[in-house]
């Protein structure tokens, strides 16, 4: 069973991130610090990373880390699909100020919507 806090390799934005995760009980699921879940690729106990072990095999440097597996779950993957479900539908329809404060165009060149620029 993994416990404890772990350095983990992850993919953020299509880049390998290195954070500090926990595993919940089964290790199914990884969430770093800040709450955030998190598919790690390669994962150590700080525990292993601190103190000599003789049956630990110890990784001194990033670059003993393996590159991303193809098609590995992207950490922001997650939060942009739970964005997107919660997102309404393109065909609800819209709210129409102009409608609800009972005001009607007075010149036929002026339109209902309002564009907002960002």
């Amino acid at each position: 069973m993994v416990s404890g806090p772990h350095l983990v390799a992850h993919v953020v934005s299509g880049e390998a991130t290195f954070d500090i995760a926990h595993p919940n009980e089964d290790g199914s699921e990884w969430h770093t610090s800040n709450g955030w879940r998190v598919w790690p690729y390669w994962n150590m106990s700080l525990g292993a990373l601190m103190h000599d072990s003789a049956d630990a095999e110890l990784i001194r440097t990033v670059d003993d880390v393996p590159s991303i597996p193809d098609g590995w779950m992207e950490h922001l993957a997650d939060e942009a699909r739970k964005y997107a479900a919660a997102k309404p539908s393109p065909k609800e329809p819209k709210l129409d100020i102009l409608k609800l404060m009972g005001i009607r165009p007075s010149h036929p060149s002026v339109s209902g919507t309002i564009k907002r620029r960002i």
